[in-house]
């Protein structure tokens, strides 16, 4: 079992699932499983939210701007999960964002803590539903995100791998399928934007912008992609892209 991401504070260390994004593309396809905040039983909004299961880091707030991180980064977690090999697992309701309130022992509670709260997920169907919805698709779709064997050398190119250096936040690689296919992927944990060089696309082929979590729905999200992709990409900060390589 793979803990891909345990987030302990609002982005400090959205870097730390970064660096086990490596472990999950390298790990064994079949025996492993890629999994989001099931540490301590957490659902995938808590640690953003909260400190422990006692007091707030911020806790539930009409601030515009710390929601909008919030919503980005579980966006950032469940692309990192869904381009991650192995299977992926996730926990009820983190596909429109549900809270148990910092509770991690919610075992008994016969309320919304653990109740699957559909005007929620009504409420978010064209956000967070869609975007979780449209990955899981997107991962079903492309056989390179599903390896049923070690990922080999020639599998991936490793474009922003400062792993020995404790002030990275930044991480960038392509995978490689083999048929020009290829799929671009940067997280980039810094509180600051980074202006990353995309390298060029395999013959034939141009770079499709698919998914970039700093913008809003619909934009985070498109399935046909966007082109006229340049040498260089803007990543916003605490967020991730997704370029395809498309005839």
């Amino acid at each position: 079992m793979k803990l891909v991401h345990h987030l302990d504070s609002d982005g400090e260390n959205y870097s730390t699932m970064m660096r086990t994004v490596k472990v999950a593309m390298m790990d064994a396809m079949t025996t492993s499983v890629g999994i989001v905040e099931l540490k301590e039983a957490y659902a995938i909004p808590e640690p953003k939210t909260f400190s422990n299961n006692f007091l707030p880091r911020i806790g539930e707030t009409s601030d515009a701007n710390i929601n909008a991180l919030r919503s980005r980064q579980m966006k950032n977690f469940h692309l990192a999960l869904m381009v991650s090999q192995g299977t992926p697992m996730m926990l009820m309701g983190d596909e429109y964002g549900h809270t148990r309130y910092g509770n991690n022992n919610s075992y008994g509670h016969d309320t919304a803590i653990n109740n699957f709260q559909w005007g929620q997920l009504e409420a978010r169907k064209n956000d967070h539903f869609r975007f979780f919805s449209k990955m899981i698709k997107f991962r079903l779709s492309h056989n390179v995100l599903r390896k049923e064997s070690f990922i080999e050398k020639n599998d991936i190119t490793w474009l922003e791998d400062n792993w020995h250096n404790e002030e990275s936040r930044f991480l960038a690689f392509i995978l490689h399928d083999g048929n020009g296919g290829d799929i671009y992927l940067a997280f980039n944990a810094h509180h600051f934007s980074i202006k990353t060089a995309i390298p060029s696309p395999p013959r034939n082929r141009s770079w499709y912008r698919v998914v970039d979590t700093n913008l809003k729905s619909p934009d985070d999200f498109v399935t046909e992609g966007v082109s006229g992709i340049s040498e260089t990409y803007d990543v916003a900060p605490y967020s991730a892209i997704l370029l395809e390589a498309k005839q």
